[in-house]
């Protein structure tokens, strides 16, 4: 039971940093936004929803045809990936 009372709270806390993520892609400018996103992921398990603010970026505010935030955001993502596995957690 307790097993799944701290993985509902899990859960529920994962939805409203995805939830505020996806708000502040309209409040802040994209460099906050990924220095934001980085340091978040630090501390949650695989967050992919780091691509996905990347993509609503590009959609939102891209030039057509031109997906530079998407790369970034997933370049920053890969590296936040290596960071954790190989480098602070060892």
């Amino acid at each position: 039971m307790f097993q799944l009372k701290n993985n509902m709270n899990s859960i529920l806390s994962r939805f409203i940093i995805s939830i505020l993520s996806l708000i502040s892609i309209f409040i802040f400018p994209w460099w906050v936004l990924l220095i934001i996103t980085m340091i978040i992921s630090l501390f949650t398990p695989f967050f992919i929803e780091m691509i996905v603010i990347g993509y609503w970026l590009d959609i939102l505010y891209g030039i057509n045809d031109d997906r530079i935030m998407l790369i970034v955001f997933t370049i920053s993502f890969l590296v936040v990936l290596y960071l954790k596995k190989n480098l602070i957690f060892k």
